[in-house]
């Protein structure tokens, strides 16, 4: 998980300077690495992190996403994401990820609610790249 982590952390900012011009970010949130609210920040399975570079969120299966805002009513976004590649960097098969879009409650900054149709909700915290391996 560590190596993953931190490839998908590198990544993100190699593409962060070129893509924050080129779009802003609604959302304002802190741009890094994100874990559910349960887990710690080390060793946190991959399906506990999501990644957010200002332009898109992503895990550890997936690059080069875009999320869009659909809606917005005050703190709550629709927001749809789309994925170029998957995390080995290989195309996409069918370019989306995530077609399903979720509804974020942005809490702060540094924390977020993930909803999506007939799941819990998820809680997620922004952990510094000295909490992460």
């Amino acid at each position: 998980m560590g190596a993953m982590l931190k490839t998908m952390i590198s990544a993100a900012s190699l593409s962060m300077p070129f893509l924050i011009v080129a779009q802003t970010d609604p959302l304002s949130l802190k741009h890094g690495v994100y874990v559910e609210k349960h887990e710690q920040c080390k060793g946190a399975p991959n399906a506990a992190i999501r990644v957010w570079d200002g332009v898109g969120f992503s895990g550890a299966h997936s690059s080069r996403c875009t999320s869009r805002v659909l809606r917005r009513d005050k703190n709550r976004f629709r927001v749809s994401t789309s994925c170029s590649a998957l995390g080995d960097g290989s195309p996409s098969g069918s370019g989306i990820d995530g077609a399903d879009p979720i509804l974020l409650e942005r809490l702060s900054s540094t924390a977020f609610v993930m909803l999506r149709d007939r799941q819990a909700p998820r809680s997620f915290r922004w952990c510094s790249a000295n909490d992460v391996d």
